[in-house]
């Protein structure tokens, strides 16, 4: 009996320690969604905020557009917008696939222009081809989790990668 008491003993401990760092890596990984990180300096002699400042600023020609459009949001949804809310532009592999590319927005007036370009890819470096899914939602408490009552969305179900007229309306309220 007392051997059976040790072993769920470190079962129990061992349950912790993985809720902690599924807990902690959630975390990294919610916290770094929103995050412009800038890229260290090629030369480690020179000011690293200046240097870092001047390409943050520079235009990048090679950023390539993955797909870009306008939201605009249904007039009775509107009139629930508070002000505080977040958009989260996304594009899917089909319905439900993974997030291909994510921006976050907020101060948020409509109709507003969005472009999703290499720098927001879910997976840095995969090539962009075929059809995806562009979802549009106005999230009321910023966490990027399931919709929740209030949220509000928009979706173009079928979007060919490349595409500069991918027009988003956002008319669904949860």
């Amino acid at each position: 009996m007392n051997q059976i008491v040790k072993e769920l003993g470190w079962g129990v401990k061992i349950m912790r320690i993985f809720k902690l760092e599924l807990l902690i890596f959630s975390l990294i990984v919610w916290s770094a969604c929103d995050q412009n990180l800038l890229p260290l300096p090629d030369n480690p002699n020179q000011n690293s905020i200046q240097s870092s400042l001047s390409q943050a600023t520079k235009p990048d020609e090679s950023k390539k557009v993955i797909i870009s459009g306008m939201i605009d949001i249904d007039p009775k949804l509107f009139m629930r917008l508070r002000g505080s809310e977040t958009l989260y532009i996304t594009a899917r592999r089909g319905q439900n696939g993974p997030p291909v590319a994510v921006r976050r927005m907020k101060q948020l007036q409509f109709p507003i222009p969005y472009t999703l370009t290499s720098d927001d890819q879910m997976v840095k470096g995969q090539a962009f081809k075929g059809e995806v899914s562009v979802v549009a939602r106005i999230d009321l408490d910023g966490n990027a989790g399931l919709p929740q009552t209030g949220d509000m969305e928009g979706i173009i179900r079928q979007v060919l990668i490349g595409t500069d007229n991918a027009d988003v309306t956002i008319d669904k309220l949860y």
